[in-house]
């Protein structure tokens, strides 16, 4: 975790977009392995943000599937359908 961390602060400073979310994704990953569903939403919903920004498709929809993989384990059912 602190290695993905520690990249996402490192894509940030040098602004790409691109692997900044990636690597959001992963995080969210990371933390859904964990049991940490909450967290593990919170990071893919911030990835698809950045996602979308660039025009990302293939991987804005990989992190949608995630997102609402764990919006349907964290409760969110209703969300994750529409």
């Amino acid at each position: 975790m602190d290695y993905y961390k520690d990249a996402l602060v490192i894509y940030k400073q040098i602004g790409d977009k691109q692997m900044e979310g990636t690597i959001l994704n992963n995080i969210g990953l990371v933390y859904s392995r964990s049991g940490k569903y909450p967290k593990a939403l919170e990071y893919y919903e911030n990835a698809l943000v950045i996602h979308k920004q660039v025009g990302d498709k293939p991987v804005e929809g990989s992190t949608l599937k995630n997102n609402r993989y764990e919006e349907s384990r964290f409760g969110e059912e209703s969300k994750s359908i529409d």
